[in-house]
């Protein structure tokens, strides 16, 4: 686990403008954030090149905000600023392969985040794994044409509009069903903002 201190010192490593400083200090923070952008990419089954495209992408956006200081301490840690980035790029990423019907073979062998193994650490764990079962338990209690959809939907990462496709039948129509599926598993699971889409 990386300090305070290591992270400061990568920051003004990466922020001096000497090449071979920069350099130096982006392989150590690439080393550093492999493990958190893996977890960011396996939750979707993201590829190995995939990872690889989200790493380098989120390295280059942070050495970029450093290098132009717009990097302010106070409002975020590097990790916060990393984890952000990744975030960001793996969700373009996921964006552009909906849009393209993409079925990708999962990665299996990146590396844990750290913080994983703590007790639900707002980064990596939105849901506790009580409340992980409640929603397996509230999707099972869904006709199995709704449960298909929200598992499509949600767990496989596919589209609506290419739900539709698969289906045979009007994107609108899969759009108002899968209204109604988030709306029977609220009614299930209570009212729970982070369920909000």
């Amino acid at each position: 686990m990386v300090t305070d201190d290591e992270w400061e010192k990568l920051v003004q490593q990466l922020s001096s403008g000497n090449e071979r400083t920069v350099n130096e200090a982006a392989l150590a923070l690439r080393e550093q954030s492999k493990a958190m952008v893996a977890v960011i990419v396996k939750f979707k089954n993201g590829t190995k090149e995939e990872f690889d495209t989200v790493l380098n992408d989120t390295i280059t956006g942070v050495i970029r905000i450093l290098q132009k200081g717009r990097y302010e301490k106070e409002r975020a840690n590097l990790t916060t600023l990393i984890y952000s980035i990744a975030k960001h790029k793996w969700l373009t990423i996921l964006k552009d392969r909906h849009k393209n019907g993409s079925i990708l073979v999962p990665i299996h062998h990146l590396p844990e985040h750290p913080l994983a193994h703590r007790k639900n650490p707002i980064e990596i764990n939105l849901f506790s794994q009580e409340e992980k079962d409640r929603i397996r338990w509230a999707i099972r209690q869904l006709k199995p044409e709704d449960r298909m959809l929200i598992e499509k939907k949600y767990l496989e990462g596919v589209s609506l509009r290419v739900i539709a496709e698969q289906l045979a039948i009007s994107e609108d129509a899969v759009k108002k069903r899968h209204e109604r599926c988030k709306q029977k598993l609220k009614e299930i699971l209570g009212k729970d903002p982070r369920l909000e889409d």
